[in-house]
């Protein structure tokens, strides 16, 4: 083997080894209790391995309130501030617009989802439900019944986009169910035992646009739900 084949293949191997190793920083998977789950992700969302997750500059504003959100009783699992961008892809060289709505994933004790889920629905403008489980010996066309919720769109062109275009098309979506194996490995993900009776939650703003951060947005009304 040539120094030069030699030497890719030290780097592809240090390069595996440090991926692995920041994705055990990142899920490391420690199967604890829920208040135990709750204390790791504060100090996780401080910690310079979060500072490195994809994406994870668009959250560094609001880690102090997702978390007081976490001490509160949600186990965060995923998130989206609900902003909007345009610009030039340098990739493809066309015009984009992209499209947000606010959304928070996590994780509630069995006994607090409910009465959480029942009051964002009824005393905010925003939207909350508890993803169903669906066994994994249930019909796949079962589990086509229900419909993701879109949360990200957007479009673009080769020519100027329009302020207000109409043929946007789903970028990301909330979906509202998952199979079992599905539901378990993000349990564990988020650090919490098999055991633990927990239920997975999202709530999302209907509203494209609105910051989670901002006075009346997303984060403000979850906080306010979980203390309730």
């Amino acid at each position: 083997m040539s120094n030069k084949n030699k030497n890719n293949t030290r780097k592809n191997k240090n390069n595996g080894n440090n991926e692995a190793k920041q994705m055990k920083e990142l899920y490391p998977h420690l199967e604890l209790s829920f208040s135990d789950a709750q204390e790791w992700l504060i100090k996780h969302l401080d910690s310079a391995a979060f500072k490195k997750r994809e994406n994870a500059s668009n959250t560094i504003s609001s880690i102090p309130i997702l978390q007081k959100i976490v001490k509160e009783g949600m186990i965060t699992q995923n998130s989206q501030e609900g902003t909007i961008s345009k610009g030039v892809n340098k990739f493809n060289n066309t015009f984009y617009k992209e499209k947000q709505r606010a959304y928070l994933s996590g994780f509630l004790l069995h006994k607090d989802s409910f009465k959480f889920v029942d009051w964002i629905n009824t005393y905010t403008d925003k939207v909350a439900f508890v993803t169903a489980i669906i066994p994994d010996d249930i019909d796949n066309e079962i589990r086509r019944t229900t419909t993701p919720i879109a949360v990200t769109v957007g479009t673009s062109s080769k020519t100027k986009l329009p302020e207000n275009p109409t043929n946007y098309t789903i970028d990301s979506i909330i979906p509202q169910s998952f199979d079992e194996e599905t539901f378990y490995s993000i349990k564990r993900s988020s650090n919490i035992k098999d055991d633990v009776h927990v239920d997975f939650v999202n709530v999302f703003d209907p509203k494209y646009g609105r910051l989670a951060s901002s006075k009346d947005g997303l984060y403000a009304d979850v906080l306010k739900g979980l203390k309730h």
